[in-house]
């Protein structure tokens, strides 16, 4: 195994506290976590994904920026069907509290979502 999936795989940061989090159902709790998973990775390679972006541009590559497209539409975005019910303004209470990626599995399974619960 590589040192970064180690580093990965020994990450145990929890979620910050939220009575709003705690009050979701099982779907939108997963909803929740993946979202904030992929905001923490992005803010943490939102410089180079803006580098890669731009060499890109400037390259006329436009099949890499097709390949890249996921990385370079905004989260919310592509989060939109998944969390556009939720409240945004608990959401970005959480967002503003998450420092570093973490690990999505360790998380999930922190919170009793997997392996999947009957509801």
């Amino acid at each position: 195994m590589s040192t970064a999936h180690n580093i990965g795989l020994s990450n145990k940061q929890t979620l910050p506290a939220s009575q709003w989090f705690e009050s979701l159902n099982a779907e939108d709790k997963k909803s929740v976590i993946g979202y904030l998973a992929n905001y923490a990775d992005r803010k943490c390679l939102g410089e180079v994904t803006n580098d890669l972006q731009s060499a890109l541009v400037r390259e006329g590559n436009s099949e890499k920026l097709d390949y890249y497209s996921i990385e370079f539409t905004p989260l919310d975005e592509l989060a939109e069907q998944r969390i556009g019910h939720l409240d945004h303004h608990e959401l970005g209470q959480m967002k503003s509290q998450i420092e570093q990626p973490f690990n999505l599995r360790f998380v999930i399974e922190e919170q009793g979502l997997y392996p999947p619960t009957a509801e």
